[in-house]
C-alpha cells in the first residue's frame, strides 16, 4: 500500500514539474560520483540508476552542488536515494 502511494505521489511530482533533462541527471551523477556514499550505492545499482525512471527523476531534480556544500544536505539526499531503494 505505501508503495503505490509512493507512486502515485511520485507521478503527480512529475506531472506538475516536468521531468529533468537527461543531461542533467547525467551532469548530477557526475557530481555526485565525489562523496563515497553515492559512489557506492552506483556501483551496486549502476543499471537502476541508468534506467529507472523515477530514480533519475529524483537525481535528476536534486540540487547537487548545495547538497556537496552541505554535509547535512549531502546526508538527506542520501537517505532519500536509500530510501527510495529500499521502497522502489
Amino acid at each position: 500500500m505505501l508503495e503505490i502511494l509512493a507512486n502515485i505521489g511520485m507521478s503527480m511530482v512529475i506531472f506538475l514539474r516536468g521531468t529533468p533533462e537527461d543531461e542533467k541527471i547525467e551532469k548530477n551523477i557526475e557530481l555526485l560520483q565525489r562523496v563515497a556514499w553515492f559512489r557506492e550505492l552506483y556501483s551496486e545499482n549502476e543499471e537502476e540508476f541508468r534506467k529507472d525512471p523515477d530514480l533519475r527523476y529524483l537525481i535528476g531534480t536534486a540540487n547537487v552542488e548545495k547538497c556537496l556544500e552541505s554535509e547535512k544536505r549531502s546526508e538527506q539526499l542520501r537517505r532519500r536515494v536509500e530510501k527510495y531503494k529500499i521502497v522502489g
